[in-house]
């Protein structure tokens, strides 16, 4: 079982059109990892084995959901004028080598993390041919929580 937290004075966004942010809020969680209760400090009880965070004033908000991504990529717009011809050939002589797997896994697994920094919980990937090369390994980095939640089209 893991540590139960309360993080205090936070400013709740959450998400909806309809409802302002509300200041100076607590945000209870359970040692399993789940929201338990959000609400002003003077009507939560936090429990006494709970660590308690003071956020002073910081925003909480939902995570965000990218529903296009390509991992192998920082997300910076870039052109790609080359064949099918070349690039069949860098997957197949230098993509997919060990070399380019393990610098590939690595490239994933920063671009992955700097997304998931930046506040995105959720990423779809749109089925590039690397997808199966990082698939198991974010698999491996969400079992850890390390990563956001990540789905791939056509892979179980």
């Amino acid at each position: 079982m893991g540590t139960g937290y309360a993080f205090k004075n936070c400013n709740v966004i959450y998400g909806d059109a309809k409802k302002d942010v509300e200041k100076m809020m607590t945000i209870l969680i359970h040692e399993d990892g789940l929201i338990q209760e959000i609400g002003k400090a003077s009507n939560l009880a936090i429990p006494s084995h709970y660590q308690t965070i003071d956020l002073a004033g910081k925003y909480v908000m939902p995570g965000l959901i990218n529903a296009h991504v390509h991992l192998f990529a920082d997300g910076k717009p870039f052109t790609l004028s080359a064949s099918e011809g070349l690039l069949n050939f860098a997957f197949h002589y230098i993509l997919d080598t060990r070399l380019g797997r393990s610098v590939l896994k690595k490239r994933v697994k920063k671009n992955a993390l700097t997304a998931l920094h930046s506040g995105v919980t959720t990423m779809r990937s749109v089925g590039e041919f690397f997808t199966l090369m990082y698939s198991s390994e974010m698999k491996l980095m969400q079992i850890g929580l390390l990563a956001p939640i990540f789905w791939c089209p056509g892979i179980s």
